[in-house]
């Protein structure tokens, strides 16, 4: 859509202050830097994560072969890894189709939008500076590309790109580490007691586990501003496209993945008879052989 739609070119005073800012070259967050840190970490870090659950459960406990419970953990492990990179890339194009789709609606010039018209003086009326102008009197200096996409300041498709792969990996930390799992309630019998070690030991969490998936927010916040930085975006531009992230990350997530409160958080949203039924048949794995 960025290459095959062209906004709408609204008029603009070549005297306002808001779009009057010098054009940066070299952006702190170019295209390639931005997917590399949003995109390509996160799915490295899942298929590393899997990977190596994968080798501890079937290679350093010598499982050998993949029958009854432990088929089923294995198709478990494999749909979980699915689902998190299909989770991923799902929200991330959605998240991207929205913010583009938005970017040719609002027309928005971004704050460097007069270095890149690039104004000719000759149709210019000086007498008159409050008069607004179309795109007829840009000579364009940096290109017609770089022209167009000076209509596309909101939303910031960096921030909206940058919240919902940080926001995701997030959320997706949390689930694997149950951070917040409520354990406090186990099944004996048909019977459910209160666990009482297990709800202190949700309790007392180390704080390290508490903040430490915070850590890509930080990254995603330091994408954002530097938008601004760099006279890419307004700051409204930046608040409104790391919302679109957000809310992206967050629904998507959870429509594959169970609540963070729940203690199978760290698994795909799906029976254990459906995994079952995936494996071909295998014994009842209600009280699972987990994977750790």
């Amino acid at each position: 859509m960025e290459y095959f739609t062209d906004p709408f070119q609204r008029q603009f005073s070549i005297a306002d202050p808001t779009i009057n800012f010098p054009f940066t070259q070299e952006e702190q967050f170019d295209n390639g830097r931005l997917v590399r840190y949003t995109v390509l970490a996160p799915l490295f870090i899942f298929s590393i994560y899997y990977a190596s659950r994968f080798y501890k459960k079937y290679t350093l406990k010598g499982t050998g072969n993949i029958e009854g419970n432990v088929k089923i953990s294995f198709i478990e492990l494999l749909h979980s890894y699915h689902i998190t990179i299909l989770g991923f890339l799902l929200g991330l194009s959605i998240c991207g189709v929205i913010t583009e789709f938005l970017k040719n609606l609002i027309a928005k010039p971004r704050p460097d939008f007069i270095a890149r018209c690039g104004p000719n003086l000759k149709k210019i009326d000086f007498t008159a500076m409050l008069i607004n102008y179309d795109y007829t009197i840009c000579t364009r200096p940096y290109g017609d590309y770089l022209f167009r996409d000076g209509f596309k300041s909101s939303p910031s498709g960096h921030s909206s790109i940058a919240f919902f792969g940080m926001g995701y990996l997030t959320l997706w930390l949390y689930g694997q580490m149950k951070t917040f799992s409520d354990q406090s309630n186990t099944t004996t019998n048909g019977s459910t007691t209160t666990n009482s070690t297990a709800s202190s030991a949700r309790k007392h969490i180390p704080m390290f586990h508490r903040l430490a998936p915070l850590l890509p927010i930080l990254v995603a916040l330091k994408i954002a501003i530097s938008r601004t930085q760099d006279y890419r975006h307004h700051f409204k531009d930046v608040i409104l496209g790391s919302s679109i992230g957000l809310v992206g990350c967050i629904i998507t997530y959870h429509w594959f993945f169970n609540s963070l409160n729940d203690k199978n958080c760290d698994k795909a949203a799906i029976s254990h008879d459906d995994y079952k039924m995936l494996s071909g048949g295998g014994k009842d794995i209600s009280n699972g052989d987990d994977i750790v």
